[in-house]
C-alpha cells in the first residue's frame, strides 16, 4: 500500500514538473491521452450570424485510477493566451459521451476507458476564426483515500480549421 502511494505521488509529481516546465515539445506520459477525432473542422455561419465550430476530442484515461475532468479550454494555437471557449461544471458534463454515445453522468473517466468530448462553440460575427485550435485540459486523478492532485495538460495535438468559403446553415419550418 505504501509503495503504491509512493508510486502515485512520484507519477503525479513527474506530470506536474513536466507541465510547469513549459517543455511541450517532448513526449510525456499523462494520465489522460487526448486527440482530435478528426484533425480538421470548418467554421459554419449560422442563422444567428455567428461562426460555429463543431468537433470531437477523444479522451482516454490511461492511468490505473479514475480521472475527473475539471475544465477544457479551447485556445488559439497562434495566441494561447486567447481562450475561445471554456467547458466546465455541468456544461462540461453535457458535452461528454462514452464511445457507445451514452451521455456522461459525471466528469469522471474510469480507468482504461475512452470518452468523447463533443465540443461546439461560436465566434462572434465578423470575428477572426483561428487557423488552428489547441486545448488545455485540467483534471484531477487520485487513488481512493488520497488527496486529489490537479494537473493541466497542454495538448500539443491541434485541430485545424479548413480555409474554405463560409457557408450558412439555416432552417425554414412551414406548418
Amino acid at each position: 500500500m505504501v509503495a503504491t502511494r509512493r508510486g502515485l505521488v512520484c507519477f503525479l509529481g513527474f506530470i506536474v514538473a513536466f507541465v510547469t516546465s513549459g517543455n511541450a515539445a517532448e513526449d510525456v506520459y499523462t494520465p489522460v491521452v487526448v486527440s482530435a477525432l478528426n484533425a480538421w473542422t470548418q467554421a459554419v455561419v449560422g442563422a444567428d450570424g455567428k461562426q460555429h465550430l463543431v468537433y470531437e476530442l477523444v479522451l482516454t484515461n490511461a492511468s490505473r485510477v479514475p480521472a475527473t475532468l475539471q475544465r477544457i479550454e479551447v485556445v488559439d494555437a497562434n495566441d494561447p493566451a486567447k481562450v475561445l471557449a471554456t467547458f466546465d461544471g455541468a456544461g462540461l458534463i453535457a458535452h461528454l459521451h462514452n464511445t457507445g454515445n451514452m451521455p456522461a453522468e459525471k466528469a469522471e473517466i474510469p480507468f482504461n476507458e475512452t470518452w468523447l468530448a463533443l465540443l461546439n462553440f461560436s465566434v462572434a460575427s465578423g470575428g477572426a476564426v483561428p487557423a488552428r485550435l489547441l486545448h488545455r485540459i485540467t483534471l484531477t486523478g487520485t487513488a481512493p483515500g488520497h488527496k486529489p492532485d490537479e494537473v493541466t495538460i497542454k495538448c500539443p495535438g491541434s485541430c485545424r480549421i479548413r480555409p474554405r468559403s463560409r457557408c450558412r446553415i439555416s432552417m425554414e419550418i412551414t406548418l
